[in-house]
């Protein structure tokens, strides 16, 4: 005779195998999901670590190339520099010049001449040599203490030479004279 109760006892172990079954393999299958999970995800994080690595390497050779783009300028605009710097002397002179000349023009006597304006330029600066011709030395000696003290640009002019001119040829006796006015606050530049 056949027991009934072993029949259900065997159900309810097949039955307890079965839940035991499927929740091994729902474990299982849970347990791959969250493995891929975090693999994938430790892949995207060394991803993302290697694409920062790349757009890092790309910016340090977007500023290599920019630097030396840079150099390549600035190699460029040195001379150019120089230039401007001699441009800006340039106008400094016209300037200067433009209001030397109205000083002068402003302050030489009737009874003398200018035969000749030249400026130089030296270590200790720029000078304004003029020569001319005058009626006596006196007129000479005026307009030197006259620039001196009207015009802003100059300082103590130096008398180089004065000549005496008493030759039968002269249509009227007077001096030729040579004086240096030394020209204040412009340097290294020619006038």
């Amino acid at each position: 005779m056949i027991n009934i109760n072993l029949i259900a006892e065997r159900r309810a172990r097949h039955l307890s195998e079965m839940t035991t079954l499927r929740v091994s393999i729902l474990a299982v299958a849970l347990l791959a999901v969250c493995m891929i999970v975090l693999n994938g995800t430790f892949l995207g994080i060394q991803m993302g670590m290697l694409l920062h690595k790349s757009d890092a390497q790309s910016q340090l050779d977007a500023l290599r190339t920019d630097e030396e783009r840079f150099n390549q300028v600035n190699a460029e605009i040195k001379p150019l520099k120089r230039m401007v710097g001699y441009l800006q002397q340039v106008r400094v002179s016209e300037d200067a010049w433009m209001t030397i000349m109205a000083d002068i023009s402003r302050t030489v006597p009737p009874e003398m001449s200018l035969t000749s304006l030249n400026g130089t330029a030296a270590k200790e600066g720029v000078a304004l040599r003029i020569t001319g011709y005058a009626k006596d030395e006196s007129t000479v000696g005026a307009f030197m203490k006259t620039i001196s003290v009207q015009a802003g640009w100059a300082d103590t002019p130096v008398l180089n030479s004065v000549t005496k001119d008493a030759s039968p040829q002269a249509a009227r006796p007077g001096v030729t004279f040579d004086l240096s006015i030394p020209v204040r606050d412009l340097y290294g530049g020619e006038l």
